[in-house]
């Protein structure tokens, strides 16, 4: 299995990802994100893990009625270069979409 694979595996794991980059900063739990991408909390949980494990995500335990743990994109070298991928593929698709060729 490839870095890619690891990381970016299945959409699921895209769909995490690409909220945790656009929220730059942002805490969400793992019901709030289900909630949003409309996915399993189970599949949220698993990327989670799976993107906290590579230290892209950072995890804090909270003491909170609705969430014991909470996750955001970790600060860093590698977070700043998925915002910078992140913002050049929104920029390319948007010059498609305009130009019609999407």
């Amino acid at each position: 299995m490839t870095y890619f694979e690891k990381i970016f595996g299945n959409r699921v794991s895209v769909k995490v990802l690409q909220l945790l980059v656009e929220k730059k900063g942002r805490f969400f739990s793992v019901r709030e994100i289900a909630r949003r991408l409309k996915v399993s909390e189970s599949s949220v949980a698993r990327v989670l893990n799976t993107l906290t494990m590579h230290g892209i995500v950072e995890c804090v335990a909270v003491s909170s009625a609705k969430a014991r743990k909470v996750y955001r994109l970790r600060d860093g070298p590698l977070a700043k270069k998925l915002r910078e991928l992140h913002e050049a593929l929104q920029t390319h698709f948007e010059r498609l979409e305009s130009s019609g060729d999407l």
